[in-house]
């Protein structure tokens, strides 16, 4: 990672792979190929294009952090050619401020760890299916999987979910309102683990 630098840039017509964690302010990927980063990454904003097409990108990061998805180096949101996109903050909020877009693939944001928040304040769009993951959800932004599935529901076990209730300590609240943000050919919520 760089020493003396708070932005990373990584723009390659190739793949993207890691053999060491990234510990930068922000991040920026832009690519043809597959992006993997799921090594223990310290990065704050996240953005990416992946032109390719069916190629992927997944990012996770460390643990003890907020992750926000937003504009780095002149690249917004997170976008693919048809291919899926993963992104976890572990033990940390995850915010989309800028879109994130997987065409026909799907997407998975994941706040994971006990009553993290994820922050939609975005346009999220996956026709394969959407599925975020956290104990405690805002959804402000769209989210259209179009005639897909999108799923909601707690990283934790034993956190309740209360239809047209607040997020609180162990209970995973969906307003109408946040529901009215979703287009889906189904909505699932829960799971059953």
């Amino acid at each position: 990672s760089p020493l003396n630098s708070s932005v990373l840039s990584l723009i390659s017509g190739s793949t993207v792979s890691q053999s060491a964690a990234i510990s930068v302010g922000s991040l920026r990927v832009s690519s043809v190929g597959a992006v993997t980063l799921n090594s223990a990454n310290v990065v704050n904003s996240l953005a990416a294009a992946v032109s390719g097409s069916g190629n992927g990108f997944s990012f996770a990061r460390a643990t003890g952090g907020d992750l926000d998805i937003t504009t780095v180096d002149g690249v917004a949101g997170i976008a693919t050619n048809n291919g899926a996109i993963s992104v976890t903050a572990s033990d940390g909020a995850l915010t989309t401020s800028q879109a994130v877009a997987a065409g026909t693939s799907t997407v998975a944001l994941t706040a994971s760890s006990t009553d993290n928040l994820l922050t939609i304040n975005s346009a999220v769009s996956g026709s394969g299916g959407i599925t975020y993951t956290a104990d405690n959800m805002t959804l402000g932004g769209s989210t259209n999987a179009t005639a897909g599935t999108v799923t909601l529901q707690p990283d934790s076990a034993a956190v309740a979910i209360d239809l047209g209730g607040a997020d609180a300590a162990g209970i995973l609240g969906l307003t109408d309102t946040e529901l009215d943000t979703i287009t889906a050919g189904v909505l699932r919520i829960g799971k059953s683990d």
